[in-house]
This record gives C-alpha cells, structure tokens and sequence, in this order.
C-alpha cells in the first residue's frame, strides 16, 4: 500500500501540493479572521477593559459630535432670525424715511404755494398803489412817464422816473 500511495504521490506531487498549499493558506487566513473572535472570547480582563474604553471613547466622541452639530445647527438657525429680523427692521426704517420725505415734500410744496400766493398778492398791491400813483400826477397835472418793471425772484420793484432819477423799493 505504501508503493501505491507513493506511486501516487509521484504521480500527482506537484497537484497534491497544490491543493495542500491552498488549503493551508484558507486555513490561516480563517484563522487569522477568526483570531480577534477567539481573543474577545477569552476571558482577559486587560482585553475587555481595553475594548470597554475604546467603545465608551467612541461613544462620547459620537456624543460630542452630535452636541456640536446641534450647537452649529442652533446658531445658523439664531443667524437666519437675527438676518430675518434685521431685514425687517429695515424696512421698516425704510417705509417711515419715505412716509417723512413725502409729508417734507408736502410741506415743502405747500411752503412754495405760499410764497408764490403772497408774491403775487405782494405785486398786485404794488401795481396798485402804482397806478393810483401814477392817475393821482395825471389829476394833479404834472405829466410823467412811469415804467414798471417787477422782478419777484429778487422781490424788488424797479420804478423808472422820466426825468432821469431811479428809485429802487425793495419789499
């Protein structure tokens, strides 16, 4: 039987080999996969105190990094109020700048309207009394010529006598 066994050897040695070289080395790697299982299951204290802190300093670091983000989350959410808020208040601001400048360009109109109204009540006045100046020399007989000249941007009247003298009323 050994020269059977032998002859076979020989005849397939270098398959034989083979097939024994793959199946040690799947032996060692099942059994280098297995190893951290069959350390864990062991009873060593300094294994599983070692594995407890490493799993207790995930656990807190996991803990650490959700408290972070809610941090981050609570001030981008404080962030977008307070931007929501300010906008607001602007215009806000805004609307009341705009309510003023129109009520300062109704009273600025209202001002000029005014002005413009005593102006002319300020000319026809004049032109009045000029006249009744003007027909009471006629009455009297002294013959003059008057020429009238109203200027209401520099609020004066200009009153040009024929003889030469010039007299400037300003109002």
């Amino acid at each position: 039987m050994n020269s059977q066994k032998m002859k076979m050897s020989d005849d397939g040695s270098g398959e034989e080999r083979l097939a024994r070289s793959n199946s040690q080395k799947r032996k060692r790697e099942r059994f280098q996969m297995e190893m951290p299982s069959r350390v864990t299951s062991t009873s060593n204290p300094n294994i599983i105190g070692i594995q407890e802190m490493l799993k207790e300093f995930f656990q807190q670091q996991q803990q650490m990094e959700m408290q972070w983000r809610e941090m981050m989350e609570n001030r981008a959410n404080e962030q977008r109020l307070f931007e929501l808020e300010w906008r607001q208040s602007m215009e806000k601001i805004e609307k009341e700048r705009l309510m003023i400048e129109l009520v300062w360009r109704e009273r600025e109109e209202q001002r000029r309207t005014r002005e413009e109204s005593r102006a002319e009540r300020r000319d026809a006045l004049l032109t009045t009394l000029l006249n009744k100046l003007i027909h009471e020399n006629d009455i009297e007989g002294f013959q003059r010529n008057f020429l009238l000249v109203v200027k209401p941007e520099k609020l004066h009247v200009l009153m040009f006598i024929a003889l030469g003298n010039c007299m400037t009323l300003g109002i």
